[in-house]
């Protein structure tokens, strides 16, 4: 079961048109909202044909060096660990955020020193 519902942020806000759908989970319940556009959201854009002319075909070094491009964007490291698995260099569960490390930096730093007007300027991580 669904519900499609007039949705307001405030009094001064122009209502949207939502889609709720229940989400149940063994801990909670809650409502999962979707919001759909009215037909003045929908644009119509044209865009050129797929079939290839000459005008639109890549060179071969082009084609090469977005082939080097794609190759040094692989986050896979070569080596296997001992489970047979490749590793990745960026783990997302291990890597941080760095907007979020900065807040925590500027939160730390006004608590340790709350009459101080300048905050520190932004580190980088150690690399360890």
């Amino acid at each position: 079961m669904v519900a499609i519902v007039r949705y307001v942020y405030n009094k001064n806000s122009a209502p949207k048109v939502a889609f709720l759908s229940p989400h149940i989970k063994p801990n909670y319940e809650c409502l999962l909202c979707i919001m759909l556009p009215f037909m003045e959201d929908m644009r119509k854009y044209t865009f050129s044909s797929l079939h290839p002319n000459n005008k639109n075909l890549p060179s071969d070094d082009q084609l090469s060096a977005v082939d080097d491009l794609i190759d040094n964007m692989n986050l896979v490291m070569p080596e296997k660990d001992e489970d047979g698995k490749q590793q990745q260099y960026l783990k997302p569960k291990l890597t941080f955020n760095p907007h979020l490390q900065r807040l925590y930096q500027c939160l730390s730093a006004r608590a340790l020193n709350p009459d101080d007007p300048q905050l520190p300027p932004p580190t980088r991580p150690s690399s360890s």
